[in-house]
């Protein structure tokens, strides 16, 4: 709608093979403005128990590309 306002906010808990991260990607018309918010684990980051991971937090255009690293298991997420 234009002249709208939107709030997207989101969980994840992700886990998974060493081989691969998670990346967040936003398509928003062209003449929308704004900016992503994101906190979460850094790119290189990956642990099997979660519990010294290095974090990255940070405000970037639409365009921006964000990767995430995560537990390198996929069991207790939660």
């Amino acid at each position: 709608d234009p002249n709208s306002t939107y709030l997207i906010e989101f969980h994840l808990f992700v886990g998974g093979p060493s081989g691969g991260l998670m990346k967040t990607e936003w398509t928003v018309p062209a003449d929308a403005t704004g900016l992503t918010g994101v906190q979460g684990p850094g790119s290189a980051a990956t642990d099997s128990g979660a519990d010294n991971i290095s974090m990255r937090a940070g405000s970037h255009g639409f365009g921006t590309d964000v990767i995430y690293g995560r537990r390198n298991v996929s069991t207790n997420l939660l």
